[in-house]
């Protein structure tokens, strides 16, 4: 199962490491330069123009 966290707390490797340990999975990681605090605006932004193009 894949699974990815964003947001700010995908910055810290701390939680990340506990959260895999704890759920017994490895987080997939974004590309080098990928900034997972705007992930949730890029999907908002897909959704609008999908929306604005009906």
């Amino acid at each position: 199962q894949d699974v990815v966290v964003t947001g700010g707390v995908a910055k810290n490797r701390g939680v990340l490491d506990s959260l895999e340990k704890k759920l017994k999975v490895d987080f997939k990681k974004f590309p080098d330069g990928t900034d997972p605090q705007i992930i949730g605006a890029l999907g908002a932004a897909c959704f609008a123009r999908e929306k604005v193009s009906e």
